[in-house]
């Protein structure tokens, strides 16, 4: 009996642990090997396997103007979480994200609120590298249209961006 329940309670502990485990990048799995472009400036986004992105300045030009880094990628309650635990220095509380959530008439909701993080860690400016300290640029808004709009904000400066999928 005590070995039926112990096999039992492993298997139920491997089974929480996948599940745990897989829902915990699910979130990620939607940038990997994808690409957007900003609407207002055509600028491009590259998000790769590992957990790498590059922004160009232009989608023609892929050698110089961009930067490139690592990236974190939060959906739902987790980017709810991580915007309002982690981030407090931006002032975003959860009353203020249930309220936008309430005036968007279903557009915004918990379920397609995102929250990107760019460590901008190289920056290639007319063909040189810049010295310059890693940076970190947080973004927070939705995923919409399907998920093939990004309607974000960067957190610091406010500014809008409408990332369009490829």
């Amino acid at each position: 009996m005590f070995k039926k329940s112990r096999l039992i309670s492993s298997l139920f502990f491997l089974v929480l642990t996948l599940f745990l485990s897989a829902c915990s990048t699910k979130s990620k799995d939607i940038l990997v090997d994808t690409s957007w472009i900003a609407e207002a400036d055509s600028s491009y986004i590259i998000f790769n396997k590992d957990n790498g992105f590059k922004w160009y300045k232009s989608k023609d030009v892929q050698d110089d103007n961009y930067y490139e880094g690592t990236y974190s990628f939060y959906m739902g309650q987790e980017a709810m979480n991580y915007i309002t635990e982690t981030l407090p220095e931006y002032y975003i509380t959860k009353e203020n994200l249930q309220e936008l959530f309430d005036k968007s008439e279903g557009l915004y909701e918990l379920d397609n609120l995102v929250c990107l993080i760019l460590n901008n860690e190289i920056f290639i400016l007319e063909g040189e590298k810049q010295k310059t300290q890693i940076f970190v640029s947080n973004y927070y808004g939705f995923l919409i249209e399907e998920k093939t709009v990004f309607d974000i904000a960067k957190m610091n400066t406010a500014g809008h961006f409408l990332l369009i999928k490829e």
